[in-house]
C-alpha cells in the first residue's frame, strides 16, 4: 500500500502543546483519528496529513514514511514516541515558528500582528501518559532538548521509570550547549543512542538561518563531545533559499572532519516563500550554475507558485530584526534581491497567506 506508514501504527508524536499526532510532519492543526487512518491507508486512499511526505515521495525525495516503514515495525501497540515537552528554544529559525521556537513568537507578533502558537511558552508533561511498557524507542524533539527545562524534569523524572537499557534513543538538538551532566547517565546506558544535529551551512549561511548560532569554531568542542557517547551522528539540513549553495562546503567540511558522520538534507516545503521550488526560474538558473548536490538540482527544477514577492518582504523585515548578512553569505540572492523590480507587498496579506 502507498499511503501506508507505520508510524500510524506504532508511533506517537507529542507536540509542545500537547498534542498527538503519528509523527513530526502532521500538520498539529489537523485532526489526527489513529483508527480512521489506518483503514483510510489499508484502503488505499490518500491522507490530507501526508501530503508532506506524498510530495516527497512523488520527486523521489527521501521522506519520512519511507524512514519509519524501513525502520519502525508495524504494531498494535505504541513502540515509538517522538517527544517534545516545550517549545523553550535558544535560536529563532527563519523557517520555525512559535510552536517550536519561544523566541519566534517576538518575529510573527512584529510581522504578523499574532503568532503561529496559541502562547508564548507551550508546556505539556504528556510522557507520564504513555505506555512505557512497550515503548522501545524514543526521539526527543524540541524546542531544544539541551536547553530545555522541560526536558531536563523529563529525564529526571525517567530516572525510576524508564529502563534505558531497553531504549533506542535519538536527540535532535541545534548543538549550542554543552551536555549537561544530568543527561549522562541516559546516554551512557540507553541501547543505542542516534544524535541528529540541525545545521543549516558551514559557519556564516548557519548563523544567518539560524538567528542564535555561534560561529563553527566554538562548536568543535561539542561535535567531540557527541563522540564520547557515540559515532551515529547526522548532520541534518533543512535547504531552502538562503542556504542550497552552502551545502556542498559544509558536506565536505564535515567529511574532512568527522568522516564517521552522515550529512542528510531535506528541502524546505513551508513556509512556501522559502521553498527552492517557488523561486522565479531566473535565479533558479542562476543558483543550478552553484549548485552541485543532486538532490538541491532535481528540487529545484520542479515548477512551483512564485512567491518572491512575499519572500522579499519577509527578508526586508528580518532585517530590522536580525543579522541577515546576504551579501556575504549569498552574494548572488542579494544582488538578485537588490535588483528585484517585483510588486509590493503588504504585510498584513503575507501575514494571512503564510501564517
Amino acid at each position: 500500500m502507498k499511503t501506508s506508514c507505520s508510524a500510524v501504527w506504532s508511533n506517537v508524536h507529542i507536540t509542545p502543546q500537547g498534542n498527538e499526532t503519528p509523527c513530526c510532519f502532521w500538520p498539529s492543526s489537523l485532526e489526527f483519528d489513529r483508527e480512521d487512518i489506518k483503514k483510510k491507508m489499508m484502503q488505499g486512499e490518500s491522507i490530507k496529513g501526508c501530503s508532506g511526505c506524498d510530495n516527497f515521495s512523488k520527486h523521489k525525495q527521501p521522506n519520512l514514511r519511507d524512514r519509519f516503514n524501513q525502520y519502525l515495525p508495524y504494531s498494535d501497540s505504541i513502540t515509538s514516541v517522538d517527544l517534545s515537552v516545550d517549545n523553550i528554544c535558544n535560536f529563532e529559525c527563519v523557517m520555525c515558528s512559535s510552536e517550536y521556537s519561544h523566541l519566534a513568537a517576538k518575529r510573527e507578533s512584529k510581522f504578523l500582528g499574532d503568532t503561529v502558537a496559541e502562547a508564548k511558552y507551550l508546556h505539556n508533561t504528556k510522557y507520564k501518559q504513555l505506555p512505557w511498557d512497550t515503548i522501545t524507542s524514543v526521539k526527543m524533539f524540541g524546542g531544544e532538548p539541551l536547553v530545555s527545562s522541560g526536558f531536563k524534569q523529563f529525564v529526571e523524572w525517567s530516572k525510576d521509570r524508564i529502563d534505558w537499557i531497553s531504549i533506542d534513543l535519538e536527540i535532535i538538538t541545534n548543538n549550542s550547549v554543552p551536555i549537561p551532566k544530568l543527561y549522562h547517565e541516559m546516554l551512557s546506558t540507553a541501547k543505542s543512542l542516534r544524535v541528529i544535529i540541525s545545521r543549516d551551512g558551514l559557519d556564516g549561511v548557519n548563523q544567518m538561518v539560524r538567528q542564535g548560532a555561534q560561529p563553527l569554531s566554538k562548536e568543535i568542542a561539542r561535535f567531540d563531545a557527541w563522540q564520547e557517547y557515540t559515532t551515529d551522528v547526522t548532520i541534518h539540513s533543512a535547504v531552502g533559499i538562503y542556504n542550497a549553495m552552502d551545502q556542498t562546503s559544509m558536506r565536505d567540511w564535515f567529511a574532512q572532519h568527522y568522516p564517521q558522520w552522515k550529512c542528510t538534507m531535506e528541502m524546505i516545503q513551508s513556509p512556501a516563500y522559502l521553498d527552492l521550488r517557488n523561486m522565479p526560474k531566473e535565479i533558479k538558473d542562476i543558483y543550478a550554475l552553484a549548485i552541485t548536490e543532486p538532490q538541491i538540482l532535481e528540487w529545484m527544477k520542479i515548477p512551483g507558485e512564485n512567491h518572491f514577492d512575499a519572500f522579499v518582504a519577509v527578508h526586508r523585515a528580518s532585517e530590522q530584526l536580525y543579522n541577515m548578512d546576504t551579501r556575504h553569505n549569498n552574494p548572488i540572492l542579494h544582488d538578485y534581491i537588490n535588483n528585484y523590480t517585483g510588486g509590493a507587498v503588504d504585510f498584513k496579506t503575507v501575514g494571512e497567506r503564510y501564517a
